[in-house]
């Protein structure tokens, strides 16, 4: 794809107008702790420097936050709509200069009192899960005053992200992208349970979903919250393997909760291993029955496994929310696997959060 002018053009404007911001109040103290380290500083008038003099030379430059631009225009160039556009235009800025120097749309009012709200209201301080990751508590919440007849244990931030400005669901101008009604859905990187009950609530009686979770003590988690929750819990099938491009390949990994990712190699002595399994496959064999809607946040797997997925997509042209926050690289990997399909995706993005994570891409034939 040829050299994105606008994108380079926005992008310039962007880190021009912010360079001399110093913000004190952009770090996500949900996320990180009231704490968060300051990280080091990046050579901003150099990479600035860089961008006026010889923009065309970026892939080139040395700088590790200018060689992943290319990966943010490629996917600027498929996008729909301005709001897309804009956003990713402004999570590439944020990650040349940093929380300092850029603010994202969700660091606003809203966020902080939805969240603070949830925490106040809804969370039950003397009943908790405890999680052997970052020491996270998961404290009991009873989301019916919020309209969902769903209890969980879940720390507030995620209640305010799945179920409040429900990151999985693209809803700008006259286009929605989201679960429906009788929907058969794949949640891959299931976690705790609370994107596979937001989406047992929204597919109803006659839909299914089929979340993936292969770690013991996220399954744990998972496990009980499905229990409070059985009228849902009949509408979600467990599948205990990690997605993949081929089924029966034993892959590595290290319970790290959220954060748990598969390797091809052992980690350490402490490593245990699991079998793959693809889309396809299981389709073929009947586990899962058909795909109307796939969301994918499986820590930097998604495009392997996307490409295990390719006779479903063509077969079913589902709906897709996939994760491509794990790396830089993903930003142009799974839109161009999907876009070299031919099937007639269209691109969105989102981002929901007022940090580096959580950047979606929204797909849609419709």
């Amino acid at each position: 794809m040829a050299a994105n002018t606008q994108f380079q053009t926005e992008l310039i404007k962007l880190l021009k107008s912010n360079l001399y911001n110093d913000y004190a109040d952009n770090v996500d103290i949900y996320r990180f702790g009231k704490n968060a380290a300051t990280p080091k500083k990046s050579p901003l008038r150099k990479v600035l420097s860089h961008l006026k003099s010889n923009i065309e030379a970026t892939k080139n430059f040395k700088n590790r936050n200018l060689d992943t631009i290319s990966y943010f225009e490629y996917l600027y160039g498929l996008l729909k709509d301005d709001y897309s556009k804009n956003l990713l235009v402004q999570v590439c800025a944020f990650r040349i200069l940093g929380y300092r120097k850029i603010k994202l749309p969700v660091n606003s009012p809203e966020f902080w009192n939805g969240v603070s709200s949830i925490e106040n209201k809804l969370a039950d301080k003397n009943d908790f899960l405890q999680t052997n990751f970052k020491d996270w508590k998961l404290f009991k919440h009873d989301l019916s005053p919020i309209g969902y007849p769903i209890k969980l244990y879940m720390r507030p931030l995620g209640i305010y992200y799945t179920f409040v400005y429900k990151g999985y669901v693209f809803n700008n101008g006259e286009t929605t992208i989201g679960v429906r009604e009788g929907d058969y859905v794949i949640d891959g990187g299931a976690c705790f349970g609370d994107t596979a009950l937001f989406f047992a609530n929204q597919v109803g009686k006659e839909g299914k979903v089929y979340s993936f979770e292969f770690v013991p003590e996220n399954l744990d988690a998972l496990n009980q919250n499905f229990s409070l929750n059985p009228e849902l819990k009949g509408r979600i099938k467990i599948i205990q393997n990690p997605l993949w491009s081929n089924s029966g390949t034993p892959v590595y990994f290290e319970s790290n909760g959220p954060a748990t990712h598969v390797s091809m190699k052992r980690i350490s002595e402490k490593s245990s291993f699991v079998d793959t399994k693809t889309i396809d496959d299981l389709v073929s064999e009947g586990t899962i029955e058909k795909v109307d809607f796939i969301k994918m946040d499986i820590e930097g797997a998604e495009t392997n496994a996307l490409k295990g997925a390719e006779n479903t997509l063509r077969k079913y042209k589902p709906r897709l929310a996939i994760c491509l926050y794990h790396s830089p690289l993903d930003f142009k990997a799974i839109p161009e696997y999907l876009n070299s399909l031919n099937i007639g995706y269209k691109f969105y993005f989102n981002h929901y959060t007022m940090h580096a994570e959580e950047s979606v891409l929204f797909c849609t034939t419709e």
